[in-house]
């Protein structure tokens, strides 16, 4: 027994940074456009997706399709009794490869997991949970590449809309009135028009900063021509999107002068592999796990694997992401169509995107 009495101090109590400090830094970002790509809205009817319907089985799918005819294409009076055109369908191969994913893992000592002090499948879940946040921003990032590589154009009489204009297939469009009349209070009903004009239909619009803010500053009740302000929800029902800031789809729309993209229904969707989808090449015994797990942030569907060879082996965690995402084909209205080159995704561009509104002296 010592012949001291004294109290003595714990060990460092471990605690979390979100407990400790009520911040959470590994809290996931808001992926709004990914979550909706593999939304049931955008993905329920789209069946290009059986490219990979059948469990851990990839094949080619022939898309086929028909071009409307033009108008230019009817023949003045009753024609004769025999006609000579015979009909054709176009078709559109979409491939799949299974080398192009991504992945990542972690692998930890078992005797580790037994000095720490959080539990040990927890804390193997929680770094897990870890790896699919880092797999959902990849998936962000090359989702945002691939629409500003893909996207297509607005009907021909959409820049003849007023107060708009169409520049390389680009809708230009206007956040401020000129004349220093603040927020252009028809912005959302031309870019409802122009969708509306060029068939897309459903979906989102998403991009940087210009749309957001604008859509954020309107119903500030600032300014002659938002003096009332106006209803969020009435603004939605009526033009039936909110814009949605997306900065990987920022980044990636910059590089071809374009803000923000308009995605419709079906306007691109996810073609997505795993190799564990298929019962039989499942494991789940002492030392293997492979199995199919879903981001509880996006819905996107990962292969996991954790091996252990020996029971004092370490432990191998590994996360793998394999989806390529695909748009119609370019050619699904004929050349000299009012929509020749609709695609059901195209992009907007908003031209004012200075903190000083267009027109108005600094």
């Amino acid at each position: 027994m010592s012949a001291i009495c004294e109290l003595v101090s714990c060990e460092a109590i471990q605690q979390n940074l979100d407990s400790a400090f009520g911040f959470n830094n590994m809290a996931p970002e808001n992926l709004g456009t990914l979550a909706y790509v593999f939304s049931p809205e955008n993905t329920a009817s789209a069946a290009v997706t059986a490219v990979t319907g059948r469990p851990s089985k990839t094949n080619p799918v022939k898309v086929i399709y028909s071009q409307r005819r033009l108008e230019s294409q009817a023949q003045q009076g009753r024609g004769s009794c025999t006609m000579t055109e015979a009909p054709c369908d176009l078709t559109q191969v979409y491939n799949f490869d299974t080398t192009d994913a991504w992945h990542d893992g972690f692998t930890i000592e078992a005797l580790d997991l037994a000095g720490t002090c959080e539990e040990n499948s927890a804390f193997v879940s929680r770094k897990i949970n870890e790896i699919i946040d880092q797999l959902d921003r990849k998936n962000a990032q090359i989702l945002a590449a691939s629409i500003a590589s893909q996207y297509g154009g607005w009907s021909a009489d959409t820049a003849n809309g007023r107060g708009v204009a169409v520049t390389g297939g680009i809708l230009q469009v206007n956040d401020y009135a000129a004349g220093n009349d603040g927020p252009n209070p028809v912005l959302m009903q031309q870019i409802r028009k122009a969708l509306m004009k060029s068939r897309i239909e459903g979906g989102i619009v998403a991009g940087g900063d210009a749309l957001h803010d604008y859509f954020e500053r309107s119903f500030s009740r600032q300014g002659t021509a938002s003096v009332f302000g106006w209803d969020t929800t009435e603004m939605v029902n009526r033009y039936g999107f909110a814009p949605i800031y997306d900065r990987y789809l920022a980044d990636e729309l910059a590089a071809v002068n374009a803000t923000n993209a308009a995605i419709g229904r079906g306007g691109i969707v996810p073609l997505v592999f795993n190799l564990f989808a298929e019962q039989f090449n499942k494991m789940a015994d002492s030392t293997n796990i492979g199995d199919v797990v879903f981001s509880p942030f996006t819905g996107i569907p990962y292969d996991l694997v954790i091996t252990r060879t020996c029971p004092e082996e370490p432990w191998s965690v590994k996360l793998t992401s394999t989806i390529q995402y695909v748009t119609m084909p370019d050619d699904i209205y004929k050349t000299g169509d009012n929509l020749a080159g609709v695609k059901n995704l195209a992009l907007v561009n908003v031209t004012c995107d200075s903190l000083v509104p267009c027109d108005q002296p600094e």
